[in-house]
């Protein structure tokens, strides 16, 4: 009879999600995984935002705080661009691109969704307050 893992044979439950990741890649090469996985994350994304209006943003961003399992703070809106600072972000705080780039998409997707424009992410960067995120309408879209 096989025991069950503990965090210590898997490194926490972050180490799945790293380690799926990893596996992927291996199998898809790093630049098709990131694709895929920035792009699922963004449908996903647009999933969530769907019925929310353009002067939603704060209940969609407490919806999206409720799944991703954060904490976000509106910092500026100015329609075009929107800067939020979220804390306890897994995802955000991650030194991997990929990672980043998963919940870069579910913001994407979900204010395409609710405001009918296309968003590019990025993270600014980290401080104790939380992670800077900064979305701007794409002009490529």
């Amino acid at each position: 009879m096989e025991s069950a893992a503990t965090d210590a044979d898997t490194g926490g439950s972050g180490s799945l999600l790293e380690g799926l990741l990893d596996r992927i890649s291996e199998l898809m090469g790093d630049g098709a995984s990131m694709a895929a996985f920035r792009f699922a994350a963004f449908e996903e994304g647009r999933r969530i935002g769907a019925g929310y209006r353009p002067d939603d943003l704060g209940r969609l961003l407490e919806r999206l705080d409720a799944v991703l399992g954060h904490r976000t703070k509106v910092v500026s809106d100015e329609r075009r661009l929107v800067r939020l600072r979220i804390h306890g972000s897994n995802m955000l705080s991650s030194d991997r691109t990929i990672v980043q780039g998963i919940a870069l998409g579910v913001l994407e997707g979900a204010l395409l969704a609710s405001r009918g424009s296309r968003y590019s992410g990025k993270v600014l960067g980290r401080s104790e307050e939380g992670t800077e995120v900064e979305l701007k309408v794409s002009e490529h879209a």
